[in-house]
Formats: C-alpha cells, sequence, structure tokens
C-alpha cells in the first residue's frame, strides 16, 4: 500500500485525502502470486484490479474481464491460473500500482491456448503478456507506456515491446516459437537508466532455456521507464465477439534485483504425473498421465484396502500427457461407487497416487 502522500507549505500542512476504495492491498516486492487462494471462477481481489475496466467508454468487456479457473500446469498436476478470453475491442486481465524503481524484474508462467483474431484493424496483437508500465486513467492499458514480453498472434513468437512516455517505441522479435497449450516461464529485467532489457523464457515442461539475450529499446530515456504498474493482460483490440480460454498465467513475481531470477526447477528424470477431468469421477470422465518418454508405464486402480481392481499397461510416447476415457480405462470391470487410488509407475521406478472418488 502506497502511503499518503503530504504537501508541506509554509505555514500550511495539507494532507491529501484518499478514498477507502482506492486504498488497495498490494503484492509485496517478491511476492509469489500463484492464485491458490482464490476461489476458482473468482477475480483475484483486492490484490488486483481489472484491466478491462479501466477504460469506462463502450464496448466493454466482461466483468471481471479475468478469472481464476482450475488447470494443469507443464508438468499434469492440478493448479489454479488466471485466465482471460478474447473480448470485444478491449484488454483484458490484472494490474496493479507499485513502486517506481531503478530497475524492475518480472516473472511469470505462461500458457497461450488460443491466438488472437487479427482479422480487423486496428489491434494490439498479444495473446497474453506481462509487463512494468506507466498507469495512465480511463487509456486502455494495451496503450499505457510499458516494457513487456508477450506472445505473438501475429507471427507466433515470443516479442519484446517497449514503449516509453517521451520516445516511441520498438518491437523485438525474440526469435523464439510460441506452441499452443504449452507452458512457458517469461522473464524481463528491464534497467531504467539505460533502457537494457534482459528477456530469458524456459519451456516447463522440459525445462529448456529458450531465450537468454539482451537488448536495448530504442530511443530510450530514463523518464521513460517511470513505471508505477505491473501488468499481466491481452492487449487485442480488434474482436466483435468475447471468446474464451485465450490464454492462462501462473507464478507472477516481481522484484526489485537484476539477480532474482526464478529459473523452473530441473525436472526430474523418470517424473510421472496423474490427472483427472474431475474429481469425483463417473464413467463419462477421463484420465490422463504422463511418464517417462519411450518408456512402459504401469497404471494401477486400487481400492481403499490397497486391493488392486484395473491394471493398464501403457508406453509414454513423448513428453506430454496422455489421455484416456475413464470408460475405456475401467473396461469390462464395474467399480462400484467409492474411494480409491490410482498408482503410476513408470520404467526408472518413480511413482505418483491420487486418491479419487468414484460415481458408479
Amino acid at each position: 500500500m502506497r502511503p499518503v502522500d503530504a504537501i508541506l507549505r509554509p505555514g500550511l500542512l495539507l494532507t491529501l485525502a484518499v478514498a477507502v476504495a482506492a486504498i488497495r492491498p498490494t503484492m509485496s516486492l517478491a511476492d509469489l502470486e500463484g492464485f491458490e487462494s482464490y476461489e476458482p471462477g473468482s477475480f483475484p481481489a483486492p490484490i488486483w484490479q481489472d484491466v478491462g475496466l479501466v477504460d469506462p467508454e463502450p464496448p466493454n468487456p466482461p466483468d471481471p474481464s479475468a478469472t481464476v479457473e482450475w488447470t494443469a500446469d507443464a508438468q499434469g498436476v492440478d493448479t489454479r491460473a488466471l485466465f482471460v478470453a478474447e473480448a470485444v475491442a478491449k484488454s483484458q486481465g490484472i494490474y496493479q500500482r507499485i513502486e517506481v524503481r531503478p530497475r524492475y524484474v518480472v516473472t511469470a508462467d505462461i500458457r497461450v491456448d488460443r491466438f488472437c483474431d487479427l482479422s480487423e484493424e486496428p489491434y494490439y496483437d498479444w495473446a497474453m503478456g506481462v509487463s512494468v508500465g506507466r498507469y495512465m486513467e480511463d487509456l486502455d492499458p494495451a496503450h499505457w507506456p510499458q516494457v513487456q514480453i508477450y506472445a505473438s498472434s501475429f507471427d507466433h513468437h515470443w516479442r519484446l515491446y517497449g514503449a516509453g512516455m517521451v520516445s516511441g517505441y520498438g518491437i523485438i522479435d525474440l526469435e523464439a516459437p510460441v506452441e499452443l497449450g504449452r507452458w512457458y516461464r517469461v522473464q524481463t529485467v528491464l534497467v531504467v537508466e539505460t533502457g537494457l532489457v534482459h528477456s530469458r523464457i524456459w519451456d516447463l515442461a522440459s525445462g529448456a532455456l529458450l531465450v537468454d539475450r539482451a537488448d536495448s529499446i530504442p530511443d530510450w530515456i530514463p523518464e521513460d521507464g517511470q513505471f508505477d504498474a505491473l501488468i499481466a493482460c491481452e492487449g487485442e483490440l480488434s474482436a466483435d465477439v468475447t471468446l474464451p480460454n485465450l490464454a492462462a498465467l501462473d507464478n507472477l513475481q516481481y522484484s526489485a534485483d537484476p539477480s532474482d531470477v526464478r529459473e523452473p526447477a530441473a525436472r526430474p528424470i523418470g517424473s510421472v504425473a496423474i490427472r483427472l477431468s474431475s474429481n469425483p469421477v463417473g464413467r463419462d470422465g477421463s484420465l490422463s498421465w504422463r511418464s517417462e518418454p519411450g518408456a512402459m508405464c504401469t497404471l494401477d486402480l486400487c481400492d481403499a484396502q490397497g486391493r488392486r481392481v484395473v491394471r493398464r499397461h501403457f508406453f509414454q510416447e513423448g513428453v506430454g500427457l496422455q489421455s484416456i476415457g475413464w470408460d475405456a480405462f475401467l473396461g469390462e470391470r464395474r467399480v462400484p461407487s467409492g474411494v480409491y487410488f490410482l498408482h503410476l509407475e513408470g520404467d526408472s521406478q518413480a511413482t505418483a497416487t491420487r486418491q479419487i472418488l468414484i460415481l458408479d
């Protein structure tokens, strides 16, 4: 929370009054926002404010313009993340006010599920981006001065965008593709004095570092970087309909220390994971799993006493999740309602266990 400013004049102390509604809690420096504390279907208030409500002029996007929903992370484990849609001619997402600093480090996990509709102009082509920027009242955040890494719907690449308060703007192709449905960790380190931006992007499924480079924002001057907002939003402005599931965001963090590099943890060799379409699960549900690529794995369904009810063997073809319908997994076996355990074992003896409730 920012302190109330005081203006001292000769013979007069004037304290600025701030409405209670304007005093909002914010993330502390280096806090990690994983969205786990918010109910699915809700907007992540009061920590965050709605990007879609900044510009009051119509047309207006849905309210709220972003919600927290259940999804799967890069390893197939259930997690809560922020989802945005493709809105009617307005950006969608979240922002909060922060202190102006000489440097900024912003890190987030992003998964793009669809690219934007670019059939009409004018448009801003990012499906999802994270940035530090300058708050501008009644102006869509797509137009705010900012420095941002974003997923481009134009060429399906990661791009760096920089726009200052005084100078123009620049767009730099980071020369790394954006694959739909895949989680990436993106990080920007901005040094305000020089306009130097260090960009890093990791593939979270494999842990591979895809981008590690430094670029200078064209025609940058230090006054350009008086940024007081942390922003995560999509910036497509030409759609005439609202479509869901454009992109997801998770594990958002900002810092002032350029050495604060939050690299993804190394993925253990032989790591495994189980995911369900729902829990409780019925015969119309589905089951997903991930094991070691190119290896056989065994998936057991056991009752509450540990007795095996169903066993299936599968070959893991790639690094992603594989899926099967629950009815196909059970086959001819009738399983009464109750509490059960799914147990997955890979060739390296790595295991995962998931408790489930079956509704017959």
